[in-house]
């Protein structure tokens, strides 16, 4: 069998892939024409040019979409039709991923909502700020299995724990705040990679030491940053207890 560097050696030689530096190659413009047409054709993504634009007429049920939000074009609202129920929408039923990029600065609407897209099993919105609501309706997308999210609340909502397939959570925390591994989380049994911009154990408010459950752990993570724990003693004892196969590990 191949390794990955053989097959990336023998894409360049064939100039179907350029190096662009170290770690990164770019495609030729051909294959991404092509990339792009077979695609569409087999219904894996769809294009959004505007807040109200519909999609295709050609009957396209896209399963995958991305969102390249700039705000001096249009706005993410509760009238964009990803985000509003109320619309007639069979893609929504269909759809398995959605990715927004470049809205470091949006906010999504009050109205604006999640819950119809039952079928998601990746959803990258490290592009918007969420709002309570919106992260909270995440909680009943059971069938998410990768997960980005920025946001500036401390824990994760009670809704999380039914996150039952989720095994990627990606937490950019807003203004430097430590997000809580609130009770939710430790009800994630697939969890394999887990990366914020801090997170603890403990709630570093509170003066009177939290006591975690004896049976609390998460035997499938092998990813975790980064962990934030004050004047700990038995840092080793905590991390390795509760994360007994853990690989890599960012403190």
């Amino acid at each position: 069998m191949k390794s990955a560097e053989e097959v990336v050696d023998e894409l360049i030689s064939s100039s179907l892939v350029i190096p662009f530096d170290n770690s990164i190659c770019k495609i030729h413009d051909l294959v991404h024409d092509f990339c792009y047409i077979k695609s569409r054709k087999e219904k894996l993504f769809d294009f959004i040019g505007g807040s109200n634009a519909p999609f295709s007429s050609s009957g396209m049920m896209a399963r995958g979409i991305t969102i390249r939000y700039d705000q001096r074009l249009f706005d993410l609202d509760e009238n964009f039709v990803v985000f509003n129920p109320e619309e007639k929408n069979p893609y929504a039923k269909h759809l398995l991923s959605l990715k927004v990029i470049y809205g470091f600065k949006a906010c999504l609407s009050y109205k604006s909502h999640l819950k119809h897209l039952r079928l998601l099993k990746s959803l990258d919105l490290k592009g918007i700020t969420l709002t309570d609501s919106l992260l909270n309706e995440i909680g009943m997308l059971v069938h998410l299995k990768y997960l980005i999210i920025r946001t500036k609340a401390k824990a994760l909502p009670p809704s999380f724990s039914n996150l039952c397939n989720l095994e990627t959570l990606v937490v950019n925390n807003l203004e430097g705040s430590c997000m809580v591994l609130s009770p939710c989380f430790w009800s994630l049994a697939k969890l394999r990679d887990v990366r914020m911009e801090c997170c603890t154990l403990f709630d570093p408010d509170i003066n009177e030491p939290t006591v975690l459950d004896e049976d609390l752990r998460l035997e499938n993570l092998r990813r975790l940053y980064v962990i934030y724990l004050p004047g700990s003693e038995d840092t080793e004892d905590i991390i390795f207890k509760r994360f007994p196969n853990l690989q890599n590990l960012e403190v």
